[in-house]
């Protein structure tokens, strides 16, 4: 796990002793003191969130992926003509607006490949990724595709017959970090006797999901920037898989004019249902101080306020998948 911080504790702001007259003077001996004496009070302002497994969000995610047999060594071709929306029938697609064709060869069976995409836990089973820029295509031969390095793929050579090796073809989008954010999904076997004159078609792969804030709140005080998030003792991502602090780069924090009980249907797309977002970059990290945030305009996080309901988290956004590793709702004080 990340380094974590030295941040936790509460922070106390206590009121002034009344130990002495306000006046400065002593009580005239035979007298009685009839003034009001003050008593010590403590305003308890909250500054450190402690994330932990009992705060995070749940989710359920069902990969359901089309198959398709391919000879070995043959040269596929590749069409989208049909396409109209992404696996998850969240977003509309014209077929020639697609930017990427990736192929990712993966030492797994297609009856393994579902769980480990709900779980976006492919690992080392990953063994290598090629892709080819199809904008303004509906259609590419297996051979248009090459390495980061810029090497072809060659049907011939890597085309094998392996009953538990997958060839993963997926319509995706590529990040500006080279990461890719796929939309539709078609998987592979390689059979000797495959056929040679089938076209491939991704777009018949499905992503059902449902999602529901329900951890219990951690609480944070109004109006203070400073605040300090620690989820060092997560031992889980909402996924199922242990939390990764390497994955999980990107922290955000977020105001929703719905209630949490609302927002799972958003879990896609909370920056979008949000009316206020800042984020920060945490790779690598348990920790962070929200006032270092900022929003897509350069402003600082102000601190919660009690006008809307407040979610933080910490998604990856180099990951296949589209859902937050974990997603905790303020209690504002």
């Amino acid at each position: 796990m990340g380094t974590r911080g030295t941040w936790l504790g509460l922070a106390l702001l206590a009121g002034c002793s009344g130990d002495k007259d306000p006046t400065g003077t002593d009580t005239v001996p035979g007298t009685t003191d009839t003034s009001t004496s003050t008593v010590d009070t403590a305003v308890v302002v909250v500054t450190d969130l402690v994330v932990a497994d009992a705060n995070d969000y749940h989710v359920t995610a069902t990969y359901s992926i089309a198959t398709g047999t391919v000879r070995a060594g043959w040269d596929a071709l590749v069409s989208w003509p049909s396409l109209s929306s992404d696996a998850w029938g969240e977003e509309a697609l014209a077929p020639t607006a697609v930017p990427t064709l990736a192929l990712l060869e993966l030492v797994m069976t297609p009856s393994e490949l579902p769980a480990r995409l709900a779980a976006d836990d492919l690992g080392t089973d990953l063994v290598s990724t090629w892709t080819a820029d199809v904008m303004g295509d509906t259609f590419a031969n297996l051979s248009d595709l090459r390495s980061a390095q810029g090497e072809a793929f060659d049907p011939a050579a890597y085309l094998e017959a392996n009953p538990g090796k997958t060839w993963l073809l997926m319509l995706a989008r590529t990040r500006d970090d080279g990461s890719l954010a796929p939309l539709d999904f078609l998987a592979l076997q390689v059979d000797a006797a495959g056929q040679t004159s089938e076209v491939f078609a991704p777009g018949g792969s499905t992503v059902n999901w449902t999602a529901v804030i329900d951890g219990a709140q951690v609480a944070a005080s109004a109006g203070i920037p400073a605040v300090t998030v620690d989820w060092g003792g997560l031992q889980d991502d909402a996924l199922g898989t242990a939390y990764d602090e390497r994955q999980g780069n990107e922290l955000f924090v977020a105001r929703f004019a719905d209630p949490a009980s609302a927002l799972g249907v958003h879990m896609l797309d909370l920056q979008g249902a949000s009316d206020a977002w800042y984020t920060m970059d945490v790779a690598g990290d348990t920790d962070a101080r929200l006032e270092l945030a900022r929003d897509p305009g350069g402003a600082a996080f102000p601190g919660f306020d009690a006008s809307g309901t407040w979610l933080v988290g910490v998604r990856c956004t180099t990951c296949l998948t589209r859902l937050p590793l974990w997603t905790a709702a303020v209690d504002v004080l």
